[in-house]
């Protein structure tokens, strides 16, 4: 309705009803519910009269907009000074995670208060105060120029002219209605026909987050045109990077502020004349930094005949369910791993758009699906293809993405520790691979990623964590009360990407242990020098230390990587453990039946 702000002439008598006012009809009534034209109820406004008005049978003659603005006491600003700020409760709040509709309240439904029941309920920052334009009702929306949109809701009170059943400008059911819930919409004038007089609504707010200058935007809304209304017109929705708002009129106060698209936006393709729910829809490209939401009808020296209805000078159209959504795309390019599955698919699924995936030579990718996301595993590189249909037929799209398949297998395992000392005294062995680490298959998750084979003189064996490192291992138990045990074990690991690695270790001659040798290490947390010495062991198993056994000793960090190494012949040797990091370490020292492991901690 209209909120250019004309002047009440003194003989406009309210309580009985009858205006001096030439040309216009104000028929006299008790509770003053009439059905009033445009013009008329903004005179009403104007003067801060609150009317629940009804919808009755139209007036017999048409009234005319009364002059507007005079009276208010408003001054010419700058253009500067017009572009007023969105009021803090107002302002769009970020949402956690990324961004998918970017508009906020774009279905209308969430409120500030319930609606009172009068229209005018869309707030106007910076008009005066006490005036009907500061009732706020609806949340994050609020009008773009000085004019009086108007909010609608299911829980207004019954036969008001804000409830959709009884709207001033003819019954409506709200699009996408739920019995029991709030169902909200709003409501503009966006073409007004009367002489010297240029006049049209819109409503704005700030999105939820800017625009993007390089990606394209599907926008969507719902528009009907109203019962009453005489003209139809477009409708479009636009993007800035400034806020639009301004409230100022023209030097003779008979115009509010008329807006025309900046091309970041979608236009209606004619004239929306239905009264039934119609989607305005269409793709546009971002502008950097666009921000501010405006939406009314771009086009105001544009409009169409429909009929002879109540309001005979202007058009009317109900709006709901606005969306705004970033184009999704295929995603990539990325690589990953032999074996390794990915999602394809980046961004929002548009509601009510399918989506086609297919790459050569791959079958039974999804078509038609109202799913964006794929997860597939490829075995080599593969470009996906992802075809967009927009509902409306607001257009195909068409993205591509290329996963590109890592199937390097430059991998070792380097050896296998046997982490028990004088192992041929123990009944069970753990035997520990050294690889260079990396994420195993999950096929294989009940072993850690490890198969093994083993023979000869073994009673159990099976896959575990190592009590002494920590690390995984593979467990035997060889045959004991023999005088001789000899056996074989290979040791296979799995990695995700669907490369392996083996080592093959080979068991004693158990009469070797009679005269096998041992080493210590010392001191043990080390900071320095961590010095390894061989030690003989005897029939009675008394030790002696030998001074020209060669010894060989490897130290291998956490994640199975060699840091330190050395060999000597007199012994013994000693390896500088000054640089490396606080942290455990294996020790492997020795070879063949003599090799022996040791955890050894580094602590500085």
């Amino acid at each position: 309705m209209s909120f250019l702000r004309p002047l009440i002439p003194p003989s406009f008598d309210l309580v009985a009803g009858k205006s001096a006012i030439s040309n216009h009809l104000f028929p006299s009534t008790s509770k003053m519910n009439v059905f009033f034209t445009h013009s008329l109820r903004t005179a009403l406004l104007s003067a801060g009269i609150c009317l629940n008005i009804q919808a009755q049978q139209p007036l017999s003659k048409p009234l005319t907009r009364l002059a507007p603005g005079v009276g208010l006491g408003l001054q010419n600003r700058t253009s500067e000074e017009n572009v007023l700020e969105i009021k803090p409760q107002t302002k769009a709040v970020l949402r956690s995670g990324a961004v998918c509709n970017y508009v906020i309240n774009g279905n209308f439904d969430s409120q500030n208060t319930i609606p009172s029941g009068f229209f005018g309920n869309i707030y106007i920052n910076g008009y005066p105060a006490n005036q009907p334009g500061l009732r706020d009702e609806l949340s994050n929306w609020q009008s773009t120029n000085l004019t009086s949109p108007d909010y609608f809701a299911s829980n207004a009170p019954a036969n008001s002219s804000t409830n959709p059943a009884s709207s001033f400008v003819g019954r409506y059911t709200p699009f996408n209605y739920v019995a029991g819930a709030i169902n909200g919409g709003i409501g503009l004038f966006t073409y007004e026909a009367a002489p010297n007089t240029s006049y049209a609504e819109y409503v704005t707010q700030q999105l939820a987050e800017p625009l993007d200058g390089n990606e394209y935007y599907y926008a969507s809304m719902q528009v009907r045109s109203a019962p009453y209304a005489q003209y139809a017109t477009h409708i479009g929705l636009d993007v800035t990077v400034l806020n639009p708002i301004d409230i100022t009129t023209n030097a003779n106060y008979t115009s509010a502020r008329l807006y025309t698209p900046s091309g970041c936006g979608i236009q209606s393709g004619g004239f929306i004349s239905s009264e039934q729910w119609t989607r305005v829809s269409g793709v546009f490209k971002g502008i950097t930094g666009a921000q501010y939401l405006n939406v009314g009808n771009f086009q105001p020296s544009s409009y169409q005949y429909i009929k002879n209805a109540v309001y005979n000078q202007e058009a009317y159209q109900y709006i709901d369910d606005i969306q705004i959504y970033k184009l999704p795309k295929a995603g990539g390019p990325l690589t990953i791993q032999c074996g390794t599955p990915v999602t394809l698919g980046e961004g929002c699924a548009i509601p009510d758009a399918t989506y086609t995936w297919s790459a050569p030579g791959v079958s039974g990718l999804p078509t038609n699906s109202q799913t964006l996301q794929l997860t597939v595993t490829p075995t080599v590189t593969t470009i996906y293809t992802l075809t967009i249909n927009l509902p409306n037929n607001a257009g195909t799209y068409v993205s591509s993405g290329t996963v590109t398949v890592d199937c390097n297998c430059d991998r070792q395992m380097y050896a296998i520790d046997i982490e028990n000392d004088y192992y041929c005294d123990q009944q069970v062995l753990y035997y520990v691979p050294v690889f260079d680490p990396g994420p195993y298959d999950p096929a294989y998750a009940n072993t850690l990623g490890f198969t093994f084979v083993s023979s000869g003189d073994i009673v159990t064996n099976y896959v575990t964590i190592s009590p002494i490192s920590g690390r995984p291992c593979v467990v035997i138990a060889p045959l004991q009360g023999r005088p001789t045990i000899n056996f074989g074990i290979e040791i296979t690991y799995h990695y995700a990407n669907g490369c392996t690695v083996s080592y093959y270790e080979s068991g004693w001659d158990a009469s070797y242990c009679q005269g096998q040798r041992t080493y210590t290490a010392t001191p043990n947390p080390a900071s320095s020098q961590l010095t390894i010495e061989a030690e003989a062991a005897t029939k009675s198993n008394s030790l002696q230390r030998s001074s020209d056994e060669i010894v060989e000793a490897q130290l291998y960090n956490s994640f199975g990587k060699l840091v330190k190494q050395g060999r000597s012949s007199s012994g013994s040797l000693s390896l500088d453990v000054h640089d490396l990091p606080d942290g455990i370490y294996h020790l492997r020292s020795g070879s063949g039946k003599n090799t022996s492991s040791k955890t050894i901690e580094v602590r500085h």
